[in-house]
């Protein structure tokens, strides 16, 4: 049995209670954990089929095992099943539940789970077992050790937006984003009225959306290495066909601009409104800069900003990182009312965010 995992390195987010406030009167933070999120991708060569029968994950630091999360069958099951219907897997009729075929490329998608912060986690182990037989008792283990690897991220990034927005998604267990290796660490934006929704009226135009035609801000310097535009918005609540993306994977993104900070570092700013694109590739843009304005074009049911940082200029091919912001506040409660002032943090979802 073969293991591999996707993207290729894995990368541990740090996240510190401070980006909710939870610090004591000294301003020391209190607790803290660090995230770890990846697909895996098994294959069973054969002979025969063979049942999933559990998935470990061993966590490490200099060597010395610190920590064990695991998976058993009854979870690996539904969680295939569900991996097949998302790639359009047809299920054979019948099959038992976690049952792979000789040859058969298994995809576990949004593998994800938190530790605490303290622990100087350096290396996984990845163990996968299997019944070559059912009911025989033979276990099969494929087996893949990971270094864990912390970045340390150069530019100095601002909110790409202003005023007070909503982190409306990011890239936890339950998130999309976690199924496409540059977008891993990616975070989606909108705008939320009093009343708590991201629109005024029916909500069946896109003018209706508090975010559209919002300007859209470079976060910080560098060189602009894509500029996509002309794609049309999408109307609110349709999306785009998926045979269309499939055949035309840079569509998802609609119209978006990827930026070159240096250090291998670059960011993505998508669903453009279309028209509205300032910069061209080669520009040289400063933190701040606009770029566009807000908009609903590409993968995307409603107006919405979506920004990854990644280690390479080409979106599906370049691993995604975890992206720390500077000069921001945090809303505090239900509301924008702003919190104290935060540098180099990741930013929690379900709250607003505040440039300064």
């Amino acid at each position: 049995m073969r293991l591999r995992i996707q993207p290729p390195q894995v990368y541990c987010e740090v996240v510190s209670p401070r980006s909710l406030g939870e610090v004591d009167a000294a301003g020391r933070v209190l607790g803290g954990y660090q995230a770890f999120g990846f697909n895996l991708v098994v294959e069973w060569p054969g002979p025969g089929e063979a049942t999933l029968a559990g998935l470990d994950v061993i966590l490490r630091s200099e060597g010395e095992e610190v920590g064990r999360r695991r998976w058993p069958a009854s979870r690996l099951a539904p969680w295939l099943q569900a991996a097949r219907a998302l790639r359009r897997q047809a299920d054979t009729p019948g099959r038992p539940p976690g049952v792979v075929y000789e040859g058969e490329l298994v995809w576990l998608p949004g593998l994800y789970f938190q530790e605490p912060a303290c622990l100087a986690i350096d290396e996984l182990e990845l163990r996968v077992e299997a019944w070559h037989t059912p009911g025989s008792g033979e276990i099969v283990t494929g087996r893949l050790t990971v270094p864990v690897r912390r970045f340390h991220q150069q530019s100095r990034l601002r909110l790409p937006f202003r005023g007070a927005w909503w982190v409306a998604g990011g890239h936890d267990w339950l998130a999309a984003h976690r199924l496409q290796q540059s977008q891993v660490f990616a975070y989606d934006f909108v705008r939320v009225g009093p009343d708590g929704k991201t629109y005024s009226g029916k909500g069946d135009r896109v003018e209706d959306y508090r975010c559209y035609g919002e300007p859209i801000l470079a976060p910080g310097a560098g060189v602009v290495v894509t500029c996509q535009d002309g794609i049309p918005d999408q109307p609110p609540g349709v999306m785009p066909d998926p045979g269309y993306l499939a055949e035309n994977r840079w569509a998802v993104a609609g119209n978006h601009v990827i930026i070159d900070h240096g250090n291998r570092e670059y960011s993505m700013l998508a669903h453009l409104r279309p028209g509205t694109l300032r910069v061209r590739t080669g520009d040289r843009v400063e933190a701040g800069q606009v770029l566009g304005e807000c908009g609903n074009t590409g993968n995307s049911s409603e107006p919405h900003l979506h920004y990854n940082l990644m280690a390479g200029p080409v979106m599906f091919e370049a691993p995604g990182l975890p992206v720390r912001f500077s000069g921001f506040r945090l809303g505090m409660g239900m509301g924008p009312q702003e919190g104290p002032l935060l540098e180099d943090e990741p930013l929690p979802v379900g709250h607003f965010v505040i440039p300064v």
